[in-house]
């Protein structure tokens, strides 16, 4: 039974259509969480939405009196399920003196935020959505995170001691630093012709989680290993990653001199490319390891530690370390569609815009005990 949510529900956002079983359906309608969505309730949404697209097309939109007409025009199904997906009302967007190019911009844009469309960037991401989130107040495009220069492996610092009864403890003050982390961009525009959005059924939806899936593993990559116009990856981190070596043919002592860079107390995962695993199988993949359970093949764990495969990392690239000790900060998540921006070309146009940056915050020791380094090592 398909039904509209008048309140949300668990992870359901308000003003969705969903389809359920008829149990839960008849439940949420008791309870009246939900509508039944019939045709009738479609027909009274879809006349509202033309009477107010019209009124907000004759709306004065700038100090310079810059008035847009749009003529009222039957709402095709195409644009219907556009307006019912995205859970907007079409609404004319100023696009210049022309809007007669192949690649005018705006036309008819609806913004669906993160919360609409959630989770954008978690679905299917392995390393992103273990990550320190911070959202970036309205307005900036930066912010300092604190990193702490102590060490509570360090003998000098943070000292604990065992006052007597009316005597003050050691007073220790923190050491701290900022890194400053600002927003870079990153986005995915797709065309797609209106006949296959009419000859396919939910094209639209599957654009939707593909576009969100491939903009995961981007971000996935960068936090991993970085680029030049995105997020820091740990890969290379000056002071916050330790470098390790191994060999082509890796031995089980290079893969524990990894595992000991970082501190036992983080709960750190491996991460490395399909092809990499596939080595690990095939060097460590003996009776003797199998049975002492230095590796298992179907549990995906190497040394007792889970195995994450990546698949936009390269041949070589593996990082160790706790993405917990990994800080991202970010605006809202914007997915937005235009079906006039290629009018020419009969295309509508998906865009999703994602804005953030990140850094690990948890700095690697140069002194002090060489067994528990920091939060990450990776292969150099």
């Amino acid at each position: 039974m398909i039904i509209k949510l008048v309140k949300d529900v668990k992870d359901t956002k308000v003003n969705s259509v969903v389809e359920v079983d008829e149990i839960t359906a008849k439940g949420l309608i008791e309870s009246k969480d939900a509508i039944e969505y019939t045709d009738e309730v479609k027909e009274l949404e879809k006349s509202e939405a033309i009477k107010i697209s019209v009124k907000a097309s004759k709306t004065d939109v700038s100090t310079k009196n810059i008035n847009i007409l749009v003529k009222e025009k039957n709402m095709e199904n195409q644009e219907y399920k556009l307006a019912k997906l995205f859970k907007g009302v079409v609404q004319k967007a100023i696009t210049g003196n022309s809007e007669t190019g192949a690649n005018a911009d705006g036309g008819y844009l609806v913004h669906t935020g993160l919360a609409d469309m959630a989770p954008t960037l978690t679905w299917g991401s392995q390393v992103f959505n273990k990550c320190r989130r911070i959202p970036v107040s309205l307005g900036a495009n930066s912010m300092k995170v604190p990193v702490s220069i102590n060490s509570f492996v360090k003998a000098t610092q943070l000292a604990v001691t065992n006052p007597a009864e009316g005597s003050a403890g050691t007073n220790t003050k923190a050491q701290l630093t900022a890194r400053t982390l600002t927003l870079t961009k990153s986005s995915i525009l797709v065309p797609v012709t209106n006949e296959l959005l009419t000859d396919v059924p939910s094209f639209d939806a599957w654009l939707n989680a593909e576009m969100r899936g491939k903009m995961a593993m981007n971000v996935d990559y960068e936090v991993l290993l970085g680029s030049t116009a995105g997020y820091t990856g740990v890969n290379d981190d000056t002071g916050f990653t330790t470098g390790v070596s191994i060999s082509s043919t890796p031995t089980l002592a290079e893969l524990q001199n990894i595992v000991s860079s970082v501190w036992q107390g983080y709960n750190a995962e491996w991460y490395m490319s399909i092809t990499l695993w596939k080595l690990m199988v095939n060097t460590f993949a003996t009776n003797a390891n199998l049975e002492k359970q230095l590796i298992d093949i179907g549990g995906y764990k190497l040394l007792s530690k889970q195995v994450n495969v990546i698949p936009t990392m390269g041949a070589a690239d593996l990082v160790y370390g706790d993405f917990g000790q990994y800080t991202v900060i970010g605006s809202q998540d914007e997915f937005s569609v235009s079906r006039e921006v290629r009018f020419l070309e009969d295309e509508t146009v998906f865009k999703l815009s994602h804005r953030g940056a990140g850094a690990a915050t948890v700095k690697a020791l140069t002194t002090g005990d060489a067994l528990a380094i920091g939060a990450f090592a990776c292969k150099s």
